[in-house]
């Protein structure tokens, strides 16, 4: 909550937090997702990324439409 009130003072609608190596780990609020050379990208849960439903959710409909996920 604090990283959506900070980047709402901001002027942003959306805080993306990064992960201690400086990588994309998740939104204020959200999963990230990226498809890449018909690949689906998001990041690890050890990250810090949540492993909610949208999340596995969308890994699994990745994998029922056989596009490669990481």
């Amino acid at each position: 909550m604090l990283a959506k009130q900070e980047a709402e003072e901001l002027g942003f609608d959306e805080a993306i937090l990064l992960d201690r190596d400086g990588m994309l780990a998740e939104g204020a609020g959200e999963n990230l997702f990226l498809v890449k050379d018909g690949t689906l990208l998001t990041p690890p849960l050890a990250s810090g990324a949540l492993g909610g439903i949208t999340r596995r959710s969308l890994l699994e409909l990745a994998r029922v439409a056989e596009l490669p996920a990481v």
